[in-house]
């Protein structure tokens, strides 16, 4: 039994806090969701990272239509930390339901700003040379 869950792969906790969505649509009108996304470890980090992106970025995996260039909030939980890193970003990429090679349905998120900036060098040093393997990303 314990093998077997060595073998599952942790995927990144995705929540949710605030949708414009529905009847919120109206409440929230003009301003970016906010999606908290909690990596447990390196592994998960690094299947979502997106650095080929000019601020670097995340997947965030979701079934809600998403525009592109719409601007989301995000509160990053890095592996081995506990406080959440907010970053404002944009929608610059689409996976739909149904992709080719079983990629998972989903949007690619750019950093922004300062904060982006900031993300950006903290995971690619926490990555570090683990960004050159061959692994297998949900967006390449």
């Amino acid at each position: 039994m314990a093998d077997q869950d060595k073998d599952q792969e942790k995927k990144p906790q995705v929540q949710l806090a605030v949708s414009n969505e529905d009847a919120k649509e109206k409440s929230n009108a003009g301003r970016p969701s906010v999606v908290s996304l909690n990596y447990p470890d390196k592994k998960s980090l690094i299947k979502a990272y997106m650095p080929f992106l000019k601020g670097g970025g995340l997947f965030l995996p979701t079934s809600t239509t998403r525009d592109m260039n719409e601007e989301i909030f995000l509160l990053v939980t890095l592996p081995e930390s506990s406080k959440p890193i907010p970053v404002p970003g944009v929608v610059v990429w689409k996976t739909p339901k149904g992709a080719l090679d079983s990629k998972q349905q989903g949007v690619g998120i750019e950093f922004k700003g300062r904060e982006g900036n900031s993300l950006r060098s903290r995971i690619e040093g926490l990555l570090g040379a683990k960004m050159a393997t061959a692994t297998k990303t949900h967006t390449m």
